[in-house]
Order: C-alpha cells, then sequence, then structure tokens
C-alpha cells in the first residue's frame, strides 16, 4: 500500500508586506534541494533564493496587486497547504526637503516601495521624478524641470497601488545676481528658475523694501533697478506667495548732486544721493579724505559742513557706509579772507591776512592788491604777510588771495598816504620843510599839504617827498590829502621849542634815535640827535658826548651861530662795559672854556650774569609826563612806573634835579625785590625858577648799612617858562 508524502507550510515571515519583498516559508517535506519544485504567491511563481527541506526563501513577484494572496509549496507536483501572504500599498512617511526649486533632489521615506523600482515611479504635480535610488524604506529622486511654482502632490506607485499623496512645495530659485553690487537705481539681473513667464504679482525685494516693476521678467531671468532705499542683504524673489532662497546684494552708496558745488571751508554742503541709510551710524563723508562733520543724515540726503582743514581747489565727496565707499563728487573749496591787519596803510605796508585754505605754501598761489601782485613775506593756511605794491596811488583796493587758480573773497585796503618824517619838526612862517613818507602821488594835482588845516605853499612834490613852505598857523597836525584821502598827522610846532624862543643861552634834545629809557643789549650803539638852541652871543659850539658810568667813551662837536637854530648830530658809542649809558648835549661858548646850557638822556645797558640772570637793574618804562615833554616852572604832578630786578629786597625812590644836576628834592620810598615794576606818584613837585632843564631820577639802592649799589635811570624836561 502506498503513502504519499504532502509538503506542508508551517508559517510564512513576514506575512505582509510590498511586492518584492522575501519572505521565508518554513515548514516541511520541501525537500533537499528545488529541483522542478517551486513556491507561487497568488498564482504567480516566485523567484527562489534558497531552498531547504523546511526552509525555503523566496521573493514575492512585483506583479502582484495590494491583497492577500495564496502562498503555496508545489513539490514533485503535489501542493503544500495554502499561507496567506499580505501584498501592501506603498506608504509615505516624510519628504525632506518639502520644499525647494525644479531639480531639487528629495529623499522620500515610508515603507511597502519595494526592494527595486521595477516599474514603480514616483510623480510630483504629475510630471515623473527623476529616481536616483530606489529602496523599500527610502527612494531618493529629483523634483521635475517642468514644474511651475506651488504645491504639488507627491505619489509613489508601485504595482501593488499607489500611495497616499504628500505635499511638496515648488519654490523659485536665485542662481545668481549680476552685478552682486551696486548702488539706488542700477540694474541687475537675477538668473535662476521658477520665475514664472511674467512677474504679475510675483515680487523682487532688497533686504526688504520692495524693487517694484522689473524691467524684463521671464521663467529664469529677471531685470530689475536697485530700489533708492536699498540696503545691504539678501535678495528674495516671491512668486505666488513663495518665497526663493535668498542671495547677498551688496548695496553701494551713490552721490548724486551737490548743493552748493563748492564755497569755503565751513560751508553747509547738502549731499543727495542713494543707499545712505536711515542714520549715520559709523557711516563718513570725506572731503579729499579728510572727514566733514555732518549737521543731518536720511537715506538720500545729508548735511554736512566742509572741514575746516580742506586745502583749495578740487575736493572729491566720498560717502562711506558699511566701509563702502560711493562714487566722488567734486567740490570746490575756495580761500576765504576773513580779516586784514591793518586795513589801511600806505604803499609798502606789510598787512596780515587771516582766512582759510590758502595753502601750506605759496607755490604759485598770489595775494593781489587792486589787481597788482604783493609780495609774500610769510605764508601758512590760514595767515599770510603781504607787502602792499609799490607805485599805487592813494584810493580804496580789493585784497584778493588766489589759490590754484581760484580767487578768493575780496577785502578792502584804503591806501593812504603816509607821513614818516618832518624835518625840522619846528619851524617858523615861511621856512622850508622837508616831508618824507610814502604814497603822495608823482606829481601834486589836487593833492593837498596842510599845516593844522591851511594849506601850504609846495615847491617840489614826488611819491616819497614833498618840500613846502611853513604857512601862516598856529602849531598843529601836518597832513597829505591825495585823492580825497587823508594821510596820518604828524605834529609840527609853528616857531621854535620852548625855550628856544627866549632870549637865553639854551639847549634842548627834542628828538632823539634810538629813544632813551629802553633797554639795550651790551656793545655798541649809534645815538642821532636833533637839537634845538639859542645863543645870546653870534657864534657856539655843541658838544655831544656819550658815557658810561665808568668812562666817557665817544665826542663830537659842531659849531653854530646864534641866534638860534636845529642842528642834527650822529654819535657812535662802542664797548659799552657799564650797566648805564649817559647821552649829554652841551653848549659852550665858541672858545669853549664855559658850558651855557645842558640836555641829557639815559640808556639802561643789558648784560649777561652766571646762570643766565640779569644782574640787578633799574628801567623808568613810562612817565607821565612824557620823557622830553615840556613843562613850566612852579608845582607840577609826575607818574613814574619803573620795572626793576633786584636781586635782595632794595629801597627805590625819585630824585629830582635841576640842570646843573644838583638835587632839589626827592620823594616817594618803596621797598622792591625780585622782578617786577612800581608806580611812583610825585604830586606837586616844585620846578625851580631859573632853570631850562628839569631832571627825575628813579634810583634803587642797597639798604643801609650794606654797601653801596645802585642802579638808576633819569627822564628829562624841557622848561617853558624859566620864571614867573
Amino acid at each position: 500500500m502506498s503513502f504519499t508524502v504532502t509538503p506542508y507550510i508551517s508559517s510564512l515571515n513576514p506575512t505582509s508586506g510590498p511586492a518584492g519583498i522575501n519572505i521565508t516559508v518554513t515548514g516541511t517535506s520541501f525537500g533537499a534541494s528545488q529541483g522542478s519544485n517551486s513556491v507561487t504567491v497568488g498564482g504567480l511563481i516566485a523567484s527562489v533564493i534558497s531552498w531547504s527541506d523546511t526552509s525555503i526563501v523566496c521573493q514575492v513577484p512585483n506583479g502582484l496587486v495590494a491583497g492577500t494572496h495564496d502562498v503555496i509549496v508545489i513539490v514533485n507536483s503535489i501542493s503544500s497547504n495554502i499561507q496567506l501572504f499580505n501584498v501592501l500599498l506603498p506608504n509615505i512617511s516624510g519628504v525632506s526637503p518639502s520644499s525647494g526649486p525644479v531639480g531639487t533632489t528629495i529623499t522620500i521615506t515610508g515603507t511597502n516601495f519595494g526592494t527595486s523600482q521595477g516599474a514603480s515611479t514616483v510623480t510630483i504635480g504629475g510630471e515623473l521624478a527623476g529616481i536616483i535610488s530606489w529602496g523599500d524604506n527610502q527612494i531618493v529622486a529629483n523634483v521635475p524641470l517642468s514644474l511651475s511654482v506651488g504645491q504639488k502632490s507627491l505619489i509613489v506607485t508601485t504595482p501593488a497601488g499607489s500611495s497616499s499623496s504628500v505635499f511638496f512645495t515648488v519654490s523659485p530659485f536665485i542662481s545668481n545676481i549680476s552685478p552682486e553690487s551696486g548702488s539706488g537705481g542700477a540694474l541687475v539681473t537675477i538668473s535662476g528658475t521658477g520665475f514664472g513667464s511674467t512677474q504679475g504679482s510675483s515680487t523682487v525685494s532688497f533686504n526688504g523694501t520692495d524693487a517694484g516693476i522689473a524691467t524684463s521678467w521671464s521663467n529664469i531671468s529677471i531685470t530689475i533697478s536697485v530700489p533708492n532705499a536699498a540696503s545691504t542683504g539678501p535678495v528674495i524673489v516671491t512668486v505666488n506667495g513663495i518665497a526663493s532662497n535668498a542671495v547677498g546684494f551688496t548695496t553701494i552708496p551713490a552721490i548724486t548732486g551737490l548743493s552748493p558745488t563748492s564755497g569755503t571751508v565751513g560751508t553747509s554742503v547738502l549731499v543727495s544721493g542713494t543707499n545712505f541709510g536711515p542714520s549715520q551710524g559709523s557711516s563718513t563723508v570725506t572731503f579729499n579724505g579728510l572727514l566733514a562733520s555732518v549737521s543731518s543724515w536720511g537715506n538720500t540726503a545729508l548735511s554736512v559742513l566742509v572741514p575746516s582743514v580742506a586745502s583749495a581747489g578740487i575736493n572729491t565727496v566720498v560717502v562711506t557706509v558699511n566701509g563702502i565707499q560711493s562714487n566722488g563728487i567734486s567740490f570746490t573749496v575756495t580761500p576765504y579772507i576773513s580779516s586784514l591787519n591793518p586795513t589801511s596803510g600806505p604803499a609798502g605796508t606789510n598787512i596780515t591776512i587771516t582766512g582759510t585754505s590758502f595753502g601750506a605754501t605759496q607755490g604759485l598761489s598770489t595775494v593781489k592788491v587792486g589787481g597788482n601782485t604783493a609780495s609774500i613775506t610769510n605764508w601758512s593756511n590760514n595767515s599770510i604777510i603781504a607787502s602792499i605794491p609799490s607805485g599805487l596811488l592813494p584810493n580804496t583796493y580789493d585784497v584778493i588771495v588766489t589759490v590754484q587758480g581760484l580767487p578768493s573773497n575780496s577785502r578792502s585796503f584804503l591806501l593812504s598816504p603816509w607821513i614818516y618824517d618832518i624835518n625840522p619838526g619846528y619851524g617858523i612862517t615861511g621856512e622850508t620843510i622837508t616831508i618824507t613818507g610814502m604814497s603822495f602821488g608823482d606829481v601834486q594835482g589836487a593833492s593837498t599839504l596842510t599845516f593844522n588845516g591851511v594849506p601850504a605853499s609846495v615847491s617840489t612834490w614826488s611819491n616819497s617827498s614833498i618840500v613846502a613852505l611853513v604857512p601862516s598857523t598856529t602849531t598843529g597836525p601836518v597832513i597829505v590829502t591825495v585823492n580825497s584821502i587823508t594821510s596820518n598827522s604828524v605834529s609840527f610846532i609853528v616857531g621854535f621849542p620852548c625855550g628856544c624862543e627866549s632870549g637865553n643861552d639854551y639847549v634842548t634834545i627834542f628828538n632823539v634815535q634810538p629813544q632813551p629809557g629802553y633797554l639795550f643789549p651790551n656793545g655798541s650803539l649809534i645815538f642821532t640827535v636833533t637839537a634845538c638852541y639859542t645863543l645870546t652871543s653870534e657864534t657856539g659850539v655843541l658838544e655831544l658826548a656819550v658815557q658810561d658810568e665808568f668812562s666817557f667813551l665817544n665826542t663830537i662837536t659842531q659849531t653854530v651861530s646864534g641866534p638860534r637854530g636845529i642842528k642834527t648830530m650822529t654819535l657812535s658809542a662802542t664797548s659799552i662795559s657799564g650797566l648805564t649809558a649817559v647821552l649829554s648835549l652841551g653848549l659852550l661858548n665858541e672858545d669853549m672854556t664855559e658850558f651855557l646850557a645842558a640836555d641829557a638822556d639815559t640808556y639802561r645797558i643789558q648784560r649777561a650774569c652766571a646762570g643766565g640772570c640779569i644782574e640787578n637793574y633799574l628801567r623808568i618804562t613810562n612817565s607821565v609826563p612824557s620823557n622830553g615833554s615840556i613843562i613850566e616852572t612852579g608845582s607840577n604832578n609826575f607818574t613814574i612806573t619803573a620795572y626793576h630786578r633786584a636781586d635782595a629786597p632794595k629801597v627805590l625812590f625819585l630824585g629830582f634835579y635841576d640842570e646843573n644836576l644838583d638835587l632839589v628834592g626827592q620823594c616817594c620810598t618803596t621797598t622792591v625785590s625780585g622782578f617786577g615794576t612800581e608806580t611812583l606818584y610825585a604830586n606837586g613837585i616844585n620846578v625851580p625858577c631859573g632853570t631850562d632843564i628839569f631832571y627825575i631820577v628813579a634810583l634803587m639802592i642797597n639798604f643801609p648799612p650794606a654797601p653801596p649799589d645802585s642802579r638808576w635811570d633819569m627822564v628829562s624836561f624841557p622848561i617853558c617858562v624859566s620864571c614867573p
């Protein structure tokens, strides 16, 4: 009797899954090898991977649809029992990324995709996606290039059927911006995908600022202008409400205009343009690299002041925002004259021109007065010292500084005639006098010379000298008037100096150079003395001498004739070794055996001592009445100011002397030490009758009982009335 052994399936693993999955069939009596035996799933023969008597590994056929299918093992044409395998639909659990432009590579995760693609597909928006790799739980694919921007359905389809759809958002994509930087109004081209064939409601923004209507728009290219208010940041294209990727764009500040386009330093300039930013922050405005002071700042307009040190000429104005420089616009800085000092004077006057943008050195720059080039003594950016050109007639002239061909504003200089000297300074009606000066004009014409308002008769007239006769007038100012412009006034005494008009023997120094009472360096001095004298005899001798406290240094004499006259004498003194020099003038009889009258002036000599100090000294710096002023006999008030240096406390006082240097009084004792200035007031001082010269001597001596050590200085006063 025969017995038939049938194959038996005890289990499947797994019992469900997609078509194409490998399953393990466990059971008995399968045979040691496959031979002609087979496994069917849903009636379709499965591909066997391995076979043993109790286990078979095979692949679920790809042609099966979703649902339950019989699994049967057939051995020697004998079928086993049936086990069920459930073929599942593909299931999408996620897509990464969930949005992107066409061509984006996405990863689809899920289950039941099948181990290989076979006839399976992935569609996005109904368009087949290009498959890069396929696995049962993961598919890598590219988003189709033909898709438009928007939300699209993504479906995985296998022989078992289609998955549920998930959404993938196709976004616009910027691949390039050219150029990558620019200022407001500049055209840029944005290249990419998914822009759409027309702009419609789509937008382009520059760091959040809408760029408005594009010049041209296509699916892959946009040409559009950079907004004037744009700032550096991302450019984004938005289509159907979907934003593209962001690509950086650098906005460059641009200057479109300046108002004004020229001016002096300190001028307020309105800078118009784009992309300056809403506030200044660390941004700057420069003129040829020099920082300008900012008054106000806005994205399209700035107000700045031209830097105070800007040079005259073309200056390039640049706005720098976030380290990015704008284009440069030219601003012309012109030189500016703020003042002249003095504002009037004769030809040859040195004037100081104060202002700005003159330049550090003169170079080819010029100063012109009435169109005539002035000679330059000193030149700096803010100050020029120039000389008024000679040959100009008195008038009002414009002074202009020209730098790099750029003229400054003008300032007025009044060129006036100028009297330097009247020789002699005393005279009587009809006497010939010579007036020297500048800018008188080559001929007199309508010009005038007046003595205390009375016109004088002129014998010769030149630009620098006038010879005229003293008119019938009184003591007062001499004035030259040219082109209705008056000169400075110089006092002229009609008659002779007080005392010289008497019948007494008399002499007085009424002009001396250098002026007495000043501090002079140790060494040599040259004295020029003009003196007035009267003689009761026909002939006399003037003797001019200079001495220090140790010896006479030099003496000269000159014979003079009576009854009166004015003489000028010159005397030099060398090797002055003392601290005081005395210049004395004596009037002697013809054989020089008798002094008839005298006058004198003193000079303080400065000498260095150890340690760089200056030895004890005393100097009268001011006197009221002034040194040489004419006084009268009787009660007089004097104010004497003296500068002192005392290495220890000393006594300062005033002594009063007649023409013979006999002491007639003293007053005003005070104690001094160190450096300083003292003012002494001597009131009610009696000038004695019978003297022609009165002297006040300031003395500084040691306190007794210290050894005598005196320093002194002296002022002198001619006496107008000898006796009541």
